[in-house]
């Protein structure tokens, strides 16, 4: 009993990914950021959530290969338009981070990552 009375340690929840992307795209929906950022930047989390996904429960990827995210897989250097899958979480999360700190869509693969 008496462990329960020690306080809880606010790092010490663990959040579901889903729960972490939508809150995400919450913040970037509420921020003052560009809309071509908040966009590029929610797209990002969709294709996070969606690799990160296949990763733990091999899901797939086919959601990737929708309309939707053509735009988005455009700005990237042309070896992931059709290969989608292979581009990587620590990529997009640092792509997200230097849109955020410019406030505006700095391209994958110009960009000192």
């Amino acid at each position: 009993m008496e462990k329960n009375k020690e306080p809880i340690e606010p790092h010490s929840f663990i959040l579901s990914q889903h729960d972490i992307i939508t809150s995400l795209a919450l913040l970037l929906d509420r921020s003052d950021l560009s809309n071509a950022v908040k966009e590029h930047c929610a797209t990002a989390l969709k294709v996070i959530g969606i690799i990160s996904t296949d990763l733990v429960y091999g899901t797939g990827t086919h959601l990737l290969s929708r309309k939707e995210f053509d735009r988005f897989f455009k700005s990237l250097p042309a070896a992931y338009f059709n290969n989608r899958e292979l581009i990587p979480v620590v990529t997009l999360t640092k792509n997200i981070k230097k849109c955020i700190e410019a406030d505006e869509v700095v391209a994958i693969g110009r960009e000192d990552v």
